[in-house]
């Protein structure tokens, strides 16, 4: 039922009926993981025979370039892994006004990618880990 602004009120129900219908909605996130539980995905991998690519960077303003990376990087195994700078980590080799896009808009951006199996966040300017 419809009230005054227009809308559908969701305790009506046709709202619940909507709302239902709004979980359907694909979730993208779901290839950001933590560290750990990429470590986890990798030897999961490795045991199952499937070569692991990774690759990182900032992405702060996806552009063809990346995505073209990203495809030629996929194309080099069986699943990729993406590694991206921390907003810390951007800041302080970028500047103070970067990163345009925040760190778990961006991991979330890069699962959705048909070339990405997995995103992770790390705090490092550079891709490796001690």
């Amino acid at each position: 039922m419809k009230g005054i602004s227009g809308k559908v009120n969701p305790h009506t129900k046709r709202g619940k009926r909507l709302k239902s219908r709004r979980q359907n909605i694909p979730r993208y996130g779901v290839g950001v993981k933590s560290f750990k539980e990429i470590m986890a995905v990798v030897r999961r991998e490795r045991r199952r025979g499937k070569k692991i690519v990774t690759t990182n960077g900032c992405f702060d303003i996806l552009h063809l370039g990346h995505i073209r990376n990203l495809a030629k990087a996929k194309s080099l195994g069986d699943i990729l892994i993406v590694g991206v700078n921390s907003d810390k980590s951007i800041k302080s080799y970028k500047g103070r006004n970067r990163p345009i896009v925040g760190e778990k808009d961006r991991a979330e951006v890069l699962a959705a990618l048909q070339a990405v199996d997995y995103v992770f966040i790390f705090n490092d300017t550079v891709g490796s880990q001690k």
